[in-house]
């Protein structure tokens, strides 16, 4: 089993698609598992406001991270 935000599994993604880390965009709504795994791996991230953040709360979570 693997899951977010595991190192390898970014590695396997990039190598199997023949893209580079700046090539990549991680586009998810959780701060602490889609967003935090964009950023350890070095990828732009795109937070959507849907799923469990609700609007007011993204801010006060990024500046926990």
């Amino acid at each position: 089993m693997v899951g977010k935000p595991e190192e390898f599994m970014l590695a396997n993604i990039a190598e199997a698609c023949g893209l580079r880390r700046d090539q990549i965009c991680m586009v998810g709504d959780r701060l602490d598992t889609d967003i935090q795994f964009g950023r350890d791996g070095g990828l732009t991230t795109m937070l959507v406001l849907s799923g469990s953040w609700l609007v007011s709360r993204p801010y006060v979570a990024w500046r926990n991270l």
